[in-house]
């Protein structure tokens, strides 16, 4: 996980605030992207598994609205969520696209299914809108639940109502 971390440092280094530092990060994917990826590879080769990634993002792989790339990861701070864009062929995040100050999460739900006779662990981002993410990291059970576990410490200690206050108070995530 310090690797991931490290890794993401580098990449967000220009935006992180003074003092900041990323504490947990996970590479994710959309729910059941990984099934779909498995299953095309298999049929149509690394070209069509490719293609997929690129084309096959679904409707509510969103943040605010806004959509987001198939490959992600997330990067925890003491202030908010950063989100990096993922190199489909290297598996690197390649740079941030979207922060999302910890004051509009509610929490995040940790879940264990299997896919393809793998652990895969799911996450879901519940924000103070109503709205969900959710994702999963296969072959990041350490680092998704490290994540979560952070996450869910650092929004704990505020009630719906504070986190509620800051969308009212003007409070906007930001968007790269």
């Amino acid at each position: 996980m310090a690797q991931l971390t490290d890794q993401l440092a580098k990449v967000a280094a220009d935006r992180l605030e003074p003092g900041e530092v990323i504490m947990a990060g996970a590479r994710c994917v959309p729910v059941g992207a990984t099934s779909r990826r498995a299953l095309t590879f298999g049929l149509a080769g690394a070209l069509g598994g490719t293609v997929l990634t690129k084309l096959g993002a679904p409707a509510d792989h969103a943040l605010h609205g806004e959509s987001l790339p198939h490959d992600l990861a997330l990067g925890l701070t003491e202030r908010r969520i950063l989100v990096f864009a993922v190199s489909t062929l290297t598996g690197r995040a390649t740079k941030v696209i979207r922060s999302v100050p910890l004051a509009h999460v509610v929490g995040v739900d940790n879940e264990e299914s299997r896919s393809l006779g793998r652990k895969m662990p799911r996450l879901r981002l519940r924000f103070t809108d109503g709205s969900t993410l959710a994702l999963e990291a296969p072959g990041q059970v350490p680092a998704a639940r490290g994540f979560s576990q952070a996450l869910t410490q650092m929004v704990s200690g505020r009630s719906l109502a504070e986190a509620s206050d800051s969308l009212v108070d003007g409070e906007e995530s930001s968007h790269a």
